[in-house]
């Protein structure tokens, strides 16, 4: 399941360069399905098993997005949330006279 994650969190890095758990998503979901999707469809499991691929499937993700935040704190630092400046209007941008 570690390894799942580490991939899961590189491959969301890599996709989701914008928006990045948009993109983590999709790596934890690739890396579900390669690892261990084909167990859904060979073994034809019960509720029991697919709760628990859920429930993995979950587990999975809160591992790769604790990675990812944490690779991305160390390389890039700490995320600040900067205000958006506000836009001004041409008048009052322009010095009078």
């Amino acid at each position: 399941m570690l390894a799942n994650a580490i991939i899961a969190a590189v491959l969301g890095m890599l996709v989701g360069a914008r928006t990045r758990m948009m993109g983590l998503a999709v790596g934890a979901a690739a890396t579900m399905i390669l690892s261990q999707g084909w167990f859904l469809y060979a073994v034809e499991p019960g509720w029991l098993e697919r709760a628990g691929m859920l429930v993995t499937a979950l587990v999975t993700f809160q591992f790769a997005a604790l990675l990812a935040m944490m690779i991305r704190y160390l390389t890039v630092g700490p995320i600040i949330v900067r205000p958006t400046p506000r836009p001004t209007e041409k008048s009052e941008a322009r010095p009078r006279g």
